[in-house]
């Protein structure tokens, strides 16, 4: 396996997920990845994303070999047909059935490669000779685009759209229809070397031109960002991106590969609705309770006789010690003579407490008498004066 993966998709109405017209496979062990966007304009545009990637990920065609890319394309344009309902539909739907469906097409790749490749022509002093090597190659028609990424360096490549502005032009697309065009398709190609740790970013339309305008405006899409997030947080984002209108309203798909098999994967996506909706908020631990202001008890005879428990015998020990500039247990000498001192110490500090409690206890009664007092010569008094 040379990558390991995760894909986010969500729909121009999210309360339509099914009307969502994007399609995407990814196949590890083929080192394979595609994605689709199909023209939400046409008729049955979703399912014509949907076979074109579930062929790719079964078999990516030779693009070079025009004879064998229109036999894989006849093939599948009969699979189309085969597929769709043309007997249930709407008055408004059948001048479109003629024209069929359009979508994008983008596929990549990723197999291992050796260090540094003799006939690769691009920059061996970019690459880490401690890293594997990977040989990325892609393939594409419309304007769904690839983005390799290395982390801390930044952008590597875009791929095949580069300017933001483009993506306002009407990017060229398969036709589930052959309308005599066919000799007019060209497929676009990339070929590169990745190294492990990097990343290779599969998006649509509406994510791509977001990226871009980020990059034209001199910033980082934060596209490690979204190897860590979830469905919940995926979905937060584009509203607020769709919201703030840096992002037009439109389906949106993005496929992460983390390129080599040893780097850490990116956190899978929280796929169920149900439980994405709003983010788990994490549970703060209770504060823990107050110290307890009560001085501690006096030991009983026995218990003043025996050396003073060790923590406690410590943490005094400490504060001396290191007042001195020694270890709390440099001598032992000392450690036996400070625990019997203190011993004598709690003695005292036990009397006095007690002694303290009960003058606490007469000035309490005092008290109470004195307040009764009060209470009755206010009670006559409000007798009398109601008399």
């Amino acid at each position: 396996m040379t990558f390991h993966y995760k894909a986010f998709t969500y729909a121009k109405d999210p309360d339509h997920p099914e009307q969502d017209q994007d399609a995407w496979q990814v196949v590890p062990e083929k080192g394979l990845a595609v994605i689709a966007d199909g023209v939400s304009s046409a008729i049955f545009s979703a399912a014509w994303a949907k076979i074109l990637t579930k062929s790719v990920a079964e078999g990516p065609p030779d693009t070079e070999n025009k004879p064998a890319l229109a036999r894989w394309l006849a093939a599948r344009r009969k699979e189309w047909q085969a597929a769709v309902d043309t007997e249930n539909l709407a008055w408004f739907q059948k001048p479109k059935l003629a024209a069929g469906a359009f979508s994008t097409l983008l596929w990549a790749t990723l197999e291992s490669c050796d260090f540094p490749p003799e006939d690769w022509p691009g920059d061996k002093e970019s690459l880490d000779p401690q890293k594997s090597c990977y040989w990325l190659a892609a393939s594409a028609i419309g304007d769904s685009c690839l983005f390799s990424v290395r982390p801390k360096i930044g952008l590597l490549a875009v791929f095949p759209v580069e300017n933001s502005a483009d993506f306002d032009q009407s990017p060229a697309v398969l036709g589930s229809a052959d309308l005599g065009r066919d000799a007019m398709i060209e497929f676009r190609s990339l070929g590169m070397i990745v190294q492990d740790g990097d990343f290779v970013f599969l998006a649509t339309d509406a994510v791509s031109q977001w990226a871009l305008r980020e990059y034209e405006a001199g910033r980082s899409p934060g596209w490690e960002n979204f190897a860590e997030i979830s469905e919940a947080e995926w979905q937060a984002t584009l509203d607020d991106l769709r919201g703030r209108g840096k992002m037009r309203y439109d389906d949106a798909t993005l496929v992460i590969l983390r390129v080599g098999s040893a780097v850490r994967p990116p956190k899978p996506p929280v796929v169920s609705r149900a439980n994405s909706e709003k983010p788990a908020e994490r549970k703060q631990p209770p504060p823990p309770p107050p110290a307890d202001p009560v001085p501690p008890p006096v030991p009983s005879p026995s218990a003043a006789a025996s050396p003073a428990p060790r923590g406690f015998h410590y943490s005094l020990a400490s504060r001396k010690d290191t007042s001195a500039g020694t270890s709390p247990a440099a001598d032992n000498s000392s450690e036996i003579s400070a625990s019997a001192g203190q011993t004598g110490k709690r003695s005292e500090i036990g009397s006095r407490v007690s002694e303290q409690f009960d003058t606490l206890r007469r000035r309490g009664s005092q008290m109470a008498e004195n307040m009764g007092e009060k209470i009755s010569d206010g009670m006559s008094a409000l007798g009398e004066a109601t008399r």
